[in-house]
């Protein structure tokens, strides 16, 4: 009789640790950056770099949007690199704690 084992993924973090160790993760890019790790950040950017590409007047006029293109890159800010780097270190564990496979549903 041949037995199947599959990897199993590793057991979750116990919460009150996994809680702290984002407040110190969240709290360090505060103090370092002035910023916390606010993704809505990238999604403006995002909606500035469209509006620069669609409709660029409307875009330099609008209160909000119009000092992200001064320049016209947009997506030149930190927030974008950091959104970018987050998505990375998320799928590599991911990957490391085995809960990371691709599937067609």
């Amino acid at each position: 009789m041949t037995m199947h084992f599959e990897n199993q993924p590793k057991p979750y973090w116990n919460p009150l640790f996994a809680g702290l160790a984002l407040g110190t993760v969240l709290l360090a890019a505060f103090v370092l950056t002035g910023h916390g790790l606010g993704v809505t950040g990238l999604t403006t950017r995002l909606v500035a770099w469209l509006g620069m590409t669609v409709v660029p007047q409307m875009t330099q006029a609008n209160d909000y949007l119009g000092g992200m293109v001064e320049d016209g890159k947009p997506l030149s800010a930190w927030i974008t690199w950091e959104v970018i780097g987050l998505a990375i270190c998320a799928l590599i564990s991911a990957a490391l704690s085995q809960r990371f496979k691709f599937q067609l549903d």
